[in-house]
Parts: structure tokens; C-alpha cells; sequence
């Protein structure tokens, strides 16, 4: 690596990478094992393509996940493809019901939709719903529906607070700020040149969501901020 631009982030970027190393044998051997262990949770949500974003409401596990008999050739392009909606299963006892779709007012047919993410009453889902050109380049946009009767009312997408119309706004989490105000952060790629950024926006009392701000330099760099 020499002295230009790239040569210093690169160079950052190693520095970053080792003290992850560092840190990862730290926990290693300092913290005592783990009271717990990780279990395979089986076929009845686990299948042979991918299932991700796994999110608890009370009893139920809410995931995203790609169901499909057919195969998809990345870089290829295609005018039919298989979509990742929101699968829903219920604890019995030690195991999970077998999966199944939520309500298409939130999976939207031909849309890939995932993500899920809950308010702390667990009535109000914020979720990605992302338009896939032949390309397989998908755009992304987050979306609100409310819980009314048992059922998940239709989606409607957040308003240009959140979602920039020209980039992608994606992977919902909400959490809480230090003064305890409920907070919707997600990933955009709206910052040109810096790739996915984490964002954050307030919410409000009566449900509408404040301006969104970057999370700032402490957390985006110039790679890829996902998963807040």
C-alpha cells in the first residue's frame, strides 16, 4: 500500500479489522462460557435457501425467507424470479410450528419483503418491502403496518422523512434514545460515494417520524453499514 487516498482507508480498514482479532480472543478467553447454547432450529423454518432477520412477538417468531424450487443465477438476467416474504411460527413446547406467510397486506406479491420490526406493544411492524429489476438489483423502501383484530392491516410506505425516493432505505430496527424516546434507525445508501449508512429517526407521539438523520462518523465509515 502506498500513500494515496486508497492506501490510507485500506490501511484504516486493517487496523480495524485487528482490532476486531484482539478483541475476539479477549472474549475468548476472558469471559467465562456461556450459560446457553446455539441450536439448529430445524426444517419446519430453516429450508435450503435463505432465511434471515429473525425477530420474536411474544410467542411468535417472525423471519424473512426465500422459498423456491427453482434456480436463481446471480448476474444473470431474468424476467421471473422467486421473492422473500415474511414467514411467521409459534413455539410448542421446545420446538416451532412449520412457517408460515403472513397476511398479503404486508407480503405484496412479486416484492421481496423482510425485515420485520417491532413497536414495544408489539402492535406496530415496520418492514422492507424492495422492487428487484433483471438485473437483480433490488431498491428499497420501509414500511408501517398496524396490528387491528388479529390481523396486519395493509402496508403503507413512511414518508420521505425515511424513505429517499432516489436510494434505498432498509433493514427497520427500533430502539430508544437516552432520553428514552422510541427510535426508528435503518441502513440507506443515500450518502453518495460512502455506500450503506446507519440513519436514525424519532417517533412521534402520534406515529409520524421525524427527519432522518445520520447516525455520524463515530459508527458510518466509508464500507457498508448494515443490520442496525
Amino acid at each position: 500500500a502506498g500513500d494515496d487516498d486508497a492506501s490510507v482507508e485500506l490501511k484504516k480498514r486493517a487496523r480495524r479489522e485487528a482490532d476486531g482479532c484482539r478483541k475476539g480472543i479477549f472474549f475468548r478467553d476472558s469471559v467465562p462460557a456461556p450459560a446457553y447454547k446455539v441450536k439448529h432450529l430445524g426444517e419446519n423454518i430453516n429450508q435450503p435457501f435463505t432465511d434471515l432477520s429473525p425477530i420474536q412477538r411474544g410467542a411468535d417468531l417472525y423471519y424473512g425467507s426465500l422459498i423456491s424450487d427453482k434456480v436463481i443465477e446471480v448476474n444473470k438476467k431474468e424476467k421471473l424470479a422467486s421473492y422473500s416474504h415474511i414467514y411467521k411460527s409459534v413455539r410448542d413446547g421446545k420446538e416451532w410450528t412449520k412457517g408460515v406467510e403472513i397476511s398479503e397486506n404486508v407480503n405484496t406479491p412479486n416484492q421481496h419483503i423482510g425485515n420485520p420490526s417491532f413497536s414495544q406493544d408489539g402492535n406496530t411492524m415496520y418492514y422492507t418491502q424492495c422492487t428487484q429489476d433483471d438485473n437483480l438489483k433490488m431498491k428499497c423502501a420501509i414500511y408501517k403496518s398496524s396490528m387491528a383484530n388479529g390481523v396486519w392491516e395493509k402496508g403503507k410506505a413512511l414518508g420521505t422523512s425515511v424513505n429517499d425516493p432516489l436510494f434505498s432505505s432498509t433493514q427497520p430496527a427500533l430502539g430508544k434514545n437516552k432520553d428514552g424516546e422510541e427510535v426508528l434507525y435503518f441502513a440507506s445508501d443515500r450518502n453518495a460515494g460512502k455506500g450503506f449508512d446507519i440513519f436514525y429517526s424519532k417517533v412521534n407521539t402520534d406515529g409520524s417520524l421525524g427527519k432522518a438523520r445520520s447516525a455520524g462518523p463515530q459508527i458510518n465509515s466509508k464500507g457498508d453499514e448494515l443490520s442496525p
